[in-house]
């Protein structure tokens, strides 16, 4: 039977075992063992096995699950596949009954909805019953199913980024049905009452469709001003929503990152951001460490170089890792989106508004553009936001008034590309590669190349190091002349680049390489030659490629023309979580929750719901440790800051977890002990004292970065729990010693020493002594592993 039968992250499980159960058991598979208690994977693979109940003996041959594969699985993958082409199936309804009798074979089916709390003797009356009727009735009109869902399930079904398949799209259609008078009716005599009330419940709970009446205020509210800056990057669409905000008696800024934040805090703090209407009052210089847009020939500048007392309002910074409260009724505040406190505004400022399409973070713009409580709310960001979001508004009854802006420098290709000779890099460039090792091998090969000194920036190092290095970049004096990066370059970072050179177009996606999109490749072009930060603004920015393959990836994304973005992310509330949470079977996994939205929601064709599979992975490792603790804690720890994916933070995730499931309370000491974060802070401390070569070096940089991972969770967590982490001080603390030495340590990578710059004091306190430190077994063993592949 062939895996491609089943959807790749269907929720077949109660709980996903960690990666070394999960090996034993596939091996078992392999070998024709069958296990005691088969569970399918999330990726559907082992659902094959739980299907062999034929009676024919498994082959022995390694990798084959059966001797042939069923009916089922030669018509399976059709029904999971996404993308598939719609131009044959002028009737969704004949298509869904044509499709209904192999949907109901497939063994996944059947686990799913045992695990959403399904009798098993109930599945096949229940199934039949709805089979029947779709293939007897149009079950789409009869559920009020409008021309315009139709044709968005056709959209979806054609969508290869939708993850929406004839599986997801029948599943739901069942539980809506089953819901429904008519469904409801047909199964009453053939399935139990109970599970006809879970149906019910399961409906109810994941019903997503009218997200914006769960903001009940702001609907009563009088209509909202909704004032849209738009505009590619440097084009200083941020310009007057800041203004503006600087000027309303209470407001709030929303940002992306941290850096934006902290931006935007710090200046209102000391006067920096002039408000409209005090244009006459001042001779204005523009602060051009800013890392917000630039401003146009003629117009004041909205963030000044210098402090202006007059000016200064109170304003508290709210981040995840982050609070700085300098008046509890301070007037403004400045937070990342995630962090919005949707209470009453005069004014609200909401930055990069095409995020709302992100899959896995645009649910939190989305909850912020509909339930922001402000009179007047300005969203920046692209073009291609602006149909989206006045249907969304407008929908509302929101006024939506539209503010365009043209890039105040030209943004230009080169005629040709570096042809891979790195010697070619000039002063003021900045080289994009897409993997930490990468950009370490460039910094080498141009620092030896071209003798110029290479600062860097990229994803995991944390924002203040990479500010950091923004800033000897930016410096004429550094003596740091290039920038070689990642995308996070792409925002959020002042930067005076002049060319932006690709040394790749294309980024591992977890499977393969694959192009970058065209609105990513802009974004980060577009960094290059901002208006202000360079002597002949005229000449603009250039990009170009450091091999020829990859002009015209560059050219093509540059001349294409803007994308509109078609649906917003949604994401469940923290009520709607917990009310889906409740309608699973006693001792379900909270994985199934983000699932159950996925399979069985219902949401207005407007909106998409965020990636389940990230949601998914997350719930498993809490599960694994802390399933026993309350819902309420588990929905917590769902969303801490913490790259899973990475197994060295993996771990020191599982120890943190252990340690708050064993004693409710997680000491930082006994955290920095047993995930080596203390062995880690020492060694390093020592190697900044004596001469080791570059190797070693990134080996360093990359123990610093699993400690910053470590701390920021634990910070996060202690705002949020303070009882269980009290050591949030203590954290900090350490949290900005590590980002010193990571400074001293990137400084250290060069093959110069800096032109004009002090030494920099990186001792500081170890929470507890390095010799009683010991590292568990696991760690120590995957640790060694992960250095000897750096070698």
């Amino acid at each position: 039977m062939h895996r491609s039968l089943l959807p790749r992250y269907s929720p077949c499980i109660r709980y996903s075992p960690p990666v070394r159960v999960l090996q034993a058991y596939r091996s078992s598979v392999a070998v024709g063992r069958r296990p005691l208690n088969p569970r399918p994977s999330p990726d559907g693979e082992s659902s094959l096995v739980a299907s062999s109940n034929s009676g024919r003996k498994p082959s022995t041959k390694r990798g084959n699950f059966s001797r042939s594969p069923t009916k089922a699985a030669r018509e399976g993958p059709r029904l999971a596949r996404t993308g598939i082409s719609i131009s044959n199936i002028p009737d969704i309804s004949k298509f869904f009954a044509e499709n209904a009798r192999r949907w109901t074979r497939l063994e996944n089916l059947r686990i799913r909805l045992i695990n959403f709390g399904i009798p098993a003797t109930d599945i096949q009356p229940a199934l039949s019953a709805f089979v029947n009727y779709i293939q007897k009735n149009d079950a789409l009109s009869d559920l009020d199913y409008t021309e315009e869902n139709i044709r968005i399930i056709k959209e979806d079904l054609a969508d290869p980024e939708s993850g929406v398949s004839v599986d997801v799209l029948l599943t739901r259609l069942f539980f809506e049905w089953a819901a429904n008078p008519i469904g409801h009716a047909i199964l009453k005599p053939l399935v139990d009452n109970s599970t006809l009330i879970r149906i019910a419940n399961l409906v109810e709970s994941t019903n997503l469709f009218q997200p914006a009446q769960v903001h009940e205020i702001v609907r009563a509210a009088p209509r909202r001003k909704i004032i849209m800056h738009v505009g590619p990057t440097n084009s200083g669409k941020t310009h007057n929503a800041l203004r503006a905000l600087a000027a309303a008696p209470t407001g709030v800024y929303c940002g992306p990152l941290r850096m934006l934040a902290f931006e935007i805090w710090e200046r209102l703090n000391e006067g920096r951001i002039v408000p409209l209407g005090h244009d006459e009052e001042v001779v204005m210089e523009e602060d051009e460490d800013t890392v917000t847009d630039a401003v146009a020939p003629g117009e004041k500048p909205a963030m000044q170089k210098f402090d202006n007392p007059k000016f200064a309002r109170v304003c508290n910074l709210i981040t995840g890792d982050d609070k700085r409260v300098l008046d509890e009724h301070a007037p403004l505040t400045s937070c990342t989106v995630e962090m919005l406190d949707l209470a009453p505004y005069d004014v609200a400022v909401i930055d990069e508004i095409q995020l709302i399409s992100d899959p896995d973070r645009g649910g939190s713009w989305t909850e912020a553009v509909l339930g922001v409580n402000a009179r007047e709310v300005h969203l920046c960001g692209e073009e291609s936001a602006v149909p989206l979001i006045k249907r969304l508004l407008e929908d509302v009854g929101d006024e939506v008034e539209v503010k365009r802006y043209e890039r105040l420098t030209p943004l230009k290709v080169a005629n040709h590309s570096l042809d891979g000779q790195l010697s070619r890099v000039q002063r003021g460039d900045c080289v994009v590669a897409f993997s930490r090792g990468e950009i370490y091998k460039l910094r080498d090969k141009i620092e030896q190349n071209t003798g110029l000194r290479c600062a860097l920036a990229y994803g995991k190092l944390p924002a203040e190091v990479r500010s950091q290095q923004a800033e000897l970049f930016n410096d004429l004096d550094s003596g740091y002349d290039v920038l070689v990066g990642s995308d996070a370059i792409g925002m959020g970072l002042n930067l005076k680049i002049k060319r932006m050179i690709f040394a790749q177009t294309k980024k591992w996606d977890g499977q393969q390489k694959s192009p970058i999109s065209t609105r990513h490749l802009k974004q980060i072009a577009g960094r290059a030659g901002r208006f202000g930060l360079h002597g002949d603004n005229s000449s603009g920015g250039l990009v170009t490629s450091l091999f020829q393959e990859g002009m015209p990836d560059i050219r093509t994304a540059l001349a294409a023309p803007i994308e509109m973005l078609r649906k917003a992310r949604i994401r469940p509330s923290k009520r709607q979580l917990w009310n889906a949470a409740s309608a699973l079977p006693a001792g379900a996994s909270l994985s199934m929750v983000p699932w159950l939205f996925h399979y069985v929601g219902k949401h207005h064709p407007m909106y998409i719901l965020e990636s389940p599979k990230q949601n998914e992975e997350t719930m498993q490792h809490i599960d694994a440790v802390c399933g026993q603790m309350p819902v309420q804690m588990r929905m917590i720890l769902r969303v801490m800051p913490l790259r899973w994916k990475d197994p060295s933070l993996a771990e020191a995730g599982y120890t943190l977890l252990r340690l708050l499931r064993d004693d409710m309370q997680v000491r930082l000491q006994d955290l920095t002990a047993q995930t080596g974060v203390t062995k880690y802070l020492d060694d390093a401390t020592a190697a900044l004292g004596r001469q080791i070569d570059q190797q070693k070096l990134q080996v360093f940089l990359q123990n610093l970065e699993i400690c910053h991972g470590v701390l920021v969770a634990y910070i996060w967590l202690a705002y949020r729990l303070p009882i269980s982490f009290p050591d949030r001080e203590a954290a900090a603390t350490l949290k900005d010693q590590v980002h010193l030495a990571m400074e001293n340590f990137l400084a250290k990578l060069s093959t110069s020493e800096l032109r004009s710059s002090k030494p920099k004091d990186y001792s500081y306190v170890l929470p507890v002594s390095p010799s009683k430190i010991k590292r568990p077994k696991s760690l120590r063993t995957k640790r060694k592993n992960h250095e000897r592949e750096m070698v």
